[in-house]
């Protein structure tokens, strides 16, 4: 479910969210409510994802309405894995209790850096105090958790980057992402760097940043499972996992992707509309199938993204060929260059070929 509102906008953001419109809160619940109804009874689920967005931003009671009504419309098992997404300015004691007793277990908290200058230079709505705070609360409270935290980050130095990770082990969450920042064109923080205002790291500091923050993260117990995804023993998150295996999801809410299997085998992308009058209004998804060599480039693209990369046998289950055959050419290529590796019925990546994922990909995408 995408909740697309926001205190502010973030300046590296360009996702579809919009800041300052809490007046349509309730009716935007109104309508995801009703799409719930209009595409029910369509497949069980094992996880439930609340993104945004600030989710946390929502009234209070209107999670455990959503929540209601999820129930009402779908098969969800009983020990679903279900997430919803916080930042820590608008995490409360009040809201979080609301999401535990409404079936929330899982909580993503947007920390990003414990910098006030650096968060201040992202645009985050909150303060290093406040993400100290909600880590506090969610950590007493008991909740499975994961922490979010940015690299690569205009002036940002080894020293910010090992402030911002002991500070979030001391509230020992289950799972961190650290992942580094992407520029994208017409944000205010994109415009800043091209105007000369800030500067990003060079390539040789953003590699240091990241590896330093690798080493940290497995120093602490949390095990790499995805290029930017880091757990201790089975506190993974079983939804996103299912994104990197290419599963089907069904996506509500406005600018909300889905992917499921067709009647005629086609594998299908849904997607709804990102205008918020629109959607309130009730616009019909589009849906659009995806060529069989797209949805083969789509699995492998996203199957190296794990650690433990793309299953064999599932891949030749999906597309009726082996993957080594099919990919036979770039395969051995990486495989001799020390970029890929076969192990126990999984093609993945090594630690090298993770820091060159791109050029991997290039390979796989121009075969």
């Amino acid at each position: 479910m995408h909740i697309p509102f926001c205190a502010k906008k973030c300046a590296y953001c360009d996702f579809t969210s919009f800041a300052r419109r809490e007046g349509e809160m309730e009716a935007y619940i109104e309508a995801l409510m009703r799409e719930m109804h209009t595409r029910k009874d369509i497949g069980a689920f094992d996880t439930v994802y609340i993104g945004g967005g600030t989710p946390s931003l929502l009234p209070e009671g209107a999670v455990a309405r959503l929540l209601k009504a999820a129930r009402a419309c779908y098969a969800i098992a009983q020990d679903a894995e279900i997430t919803i997404e916080a930042n820590p300015n608008s995490l409360t004691p009040v809201k979080l209790e609301e999401y535990l007793r409404a079936g929330v277990n899982r909580v993503s908290l947007g920390v990003q850096s414990l910098s006030d200058t650096l968060l201040q230079t992202l645009g985050r709505a909150h303060s290093a105090g406040d993400a100290r705070e909600a880590m506090r609360l969610l950590r007493e409270s008991g909740v499975s958790w994961s922490a979010d935290a940015m690299l690569s980050l205009p002036v940002q130095s080894l020293n910010d980057v090992e402030t911002t990770l002991d500070g979030v082990f001391a509230f020992d969450p289950g799972n961190i992402s650290a992942y580094p920042l992407i520029l994208e064109d017409g944000t205010p923080l994109a415009n800043a760097v091209a105007n000369g205002e800030l500067t990003l790291p060079s390539e040789d500091e953003a590699y240091a940043l990241e590896t330093r923050a690798v080493e940290m993260l497995e120093a602490a117990g949390y095990k790499r499972y995805e290029v930017s995804s880091f757990a201790k023993p089975g506190m993974e998150s079983h939804h996103n996992l299912n994104y990197w295996n290419n599963g089907a999801y069904l996506g509500l809410g406005a600018a909300a992707h889905g992917a499921y299997r067709a009647l005629d085998g086609s594998w299908t992308r849904t997607e709804n509309t990102p205008d918020l009058a629109e959607y309130i209004a009730g616009a019909a998804p589009s849906e659009t199938p995806i060529p069989r060599e797209e949805e083969m480039f789509e699995t492998v693209m996203l199957g190296l993204r794990m650690v433990r990369g793309i299953d064999l046998r599932a891949f030749e289950e999906r597309f009726g060929v082996r993957f080594e055959a099919r990919y036979a050419a770039q395969s051995e290529v990486l495989q001799r260059e020390g970029l890929m590796e076969l192990h126990e019925g999984y093609s993945a990546l090594t630690p090298r070929g993770m820091e060159l994922q791109n050029r991997v990909l290039l390979g796989f995408m121009e075969a």
